[in-house]
């Protein structure tokens, strides 16, 4: 019996061997300025509304501010995290169910889109809403910029560029 109970204390205190210590990112916020020529803002506005609703679970969830005159889209948006790191930064090395929350703001003008991305937080199975340490920030808020300005862009231009029917 007394050995059940040690082994089971030596389990318990080895699940909190890996959890790493966590010093949040110096940086709160990242953006990208997105050009795309010959487009106007209006063209722009209308194909970024479509990629939100396409690329998240619902864009009524996400949207919490419209301004279609002004050209600015804010809201509150998750995707999958991927820790592209290595296991004793991310604490696991299957990150099976975490979320990269953030904020983002869109800001358009004729032939250009500024991507904003600001209270950025992770939450895992276990955890919730724990900020960025700077290599997250380094590693996977930058990754996760750049990719969504890859998918808006060719959100707006494959939008602009339908036929007519």
């Amino acid at each position: 019996m007394k050995k059940l109970i040690v082994v089971a204390v030596m389990l318990m205190l080895a699940g909190c061997v890996n959890i790493p210590a966590r010093v949040p990112a110096k940086e709160s916020s990242i953006d990208n300025v997105i050009n795309v020529p010959g487009y106007n803002k209006a063209q722009i506005y209308t194909a970024t509304k479509i990629w939100i609703a396409e690329s998240f679970r619902s864009a009524k969830a996400v949207i919490q501010h419209d301004d279609k005159e002004a050209g600015q889209i804010i809201g509150h948006a998750n995707v999958a995290y991927v820790c592209n790191l290595d296991a004793s930064t991310c604490g696991t090395i299957a990150n099976i169910g975490y979320r990269f929350n953030f904020v983002m703001r869109l800001d358009m003008k004729d032939e250009r889109v500024k991507i904003t991305l600001t209270q950025m937080t992770v939450n895992n199975p276990q955890i919730s809403g724990y900020p960025l340490s700077q290599d997250e920030f380094d590693g996977n808020a930058r990754g996760t910029i750049n990719s969504l300005s890859k998918e808006l862009l060719a959100a707006i231009t494959k939008e602009n560029a339908k036929p007519n029917w």
